[in-house]
Formats: structure tokens, C-alpha cells, sequence
């Protein structure tokens, strides 16, 4: 659901297998845009698999590559290194 002028704030779970990304995609891929700023919070994130990482493809994809669109916050460095091996890194900003 959107917050403040198509902010939306997505929390990803501990594990982020399909069915979580499913459900992810159902409550918000309708929402996301090329005006949307997502932020992914990875507090609870310890796994990622690869259809987590189709999911962030998807909304990357969503936003037109604008890296100040996507941001990842709270991410572990297990989970970064994930994102820098799919060279996702190069399109979000990073907050810790």
C-alpha cells in the first residue's frame, strides 16, 4: 500500500523464499512505479533466494533503474554480498 507520495515500505522477512516473494508481489507490485521510492528493510533478513532476487529485478525494473528509487536498509553483509554477486547493488542506495 503506498505511504507518503508513493513511498512504499516493504519489511523482508527472515527468509525470503517464492511464497514470501509471492506474497510480497500480490500486496505490492501493483503499486510500484517509475515514480514509487521503495525502501526493502532486511532487519529480519538472514536468507535470500533467488526468487527474492527476481522480486527486487522486478521492482528495479518497475522504477527504470533509478538507484535513489530502491533503498535497502538494516541489510547484513551475508545478504549484501548476495546483492553485489547479482550486481543488484549497482541499482539501489544502501542505508545502514
Amino acid at each position: 500500500m503506498p505511504e507518503n507520495n508513493n513511498h512504499i515500505s516493504i519489511e523482508i522477512p527472515e527468509s525470503f523464499f517464492m511464497q514470501e516473494s509471492l506474497e510480497i508481489r500480490k500486496k505490492y507490485m501493483e503499486d510500484v512505479n517509475e515514480t514509487s521510492i521503495v525502501t526493502l528493510d532486511f532487519a529480519k533478513t538472514q536468507y535470500l533466494d533467488s526468487s527474492g532476487l527476481g522480486l527486487m529485478f522486478m521492482i528495479i525494473d518497475r522504477i527504470k533503474k533509478n538507484p535513489e528509487q530502491l533503498i535497502a536498509k538494516n541489510i547484513n553483509s551475508s545478504v549484501l554480498r548476495l546483492l553485489e554477486l547479482a550486481f543488484i547493488d549497482k541499482f539501489l542506495t544502501i542505508r545502514k
